[in-house]
């Protein structure tokens, strides 16, 4: 049925999520970066989109090591889909220090997702606009 196929879509978009905020929390990189398929596009606020699973791997290999997640609260408001693709949207809010930098911010997201060769679920769009005009992305 149409609705438990979306719950489905549901489930899975929630559960890649949750599974980027655990690696970002224990900064594994290598587990936030194989979300990502090879020719994924990251693009974060107010910075020139990411292009390739190797770049986006360089910015967590950048960013993570350093990154205390304090907080962060991601919901999945509208999906779209079907066994090959998904396209979901909705709301963050994170509270992050880098260093001794705290940096929160708040948005929206749009993902889009795509079942590769293996049968696994990759990341191929991963988008956010940060709701707050000064506020720095991550």
């Amino acid at each position: 049925s149409t609705a438990r196929r979306d719950q489905s879509m549901r489930r899975l978009v929630d559960s890649v999520n949750a599974a980027y905020v655990d690696a970002v929390r224990r900064r594994d990189v290598a587990a936030a970066a194989a979300l990502y398929a090879p020719d994924a596009v990251l693009h974060a606020p107010r910075r020139r989109p990411i292009d390739g699973h190797a770049a986006i791997r360089a910015r967590l290999a950048a960013w993570l090591p350093t990154a205390t997640l304090q907080d962060a609260q991601v919901t999945t408001e509208r999906v779209h889909g079907d066994d090959a693709e998904v396209v979901a949207t909705g709301r963050y809010a994170y509270a992050v220090r880098d260093g001794r930098r705290a940096r929160a911010d708040r948005g929206t997201w749009l993902l889009a997702m795509r079942r590769e060769a293996d049968g696994g679920w990759r990341i191929v769009r991963d988008v956010s606009a940060s709701a707050d005009p000064a506020g720095a992305g991550g």
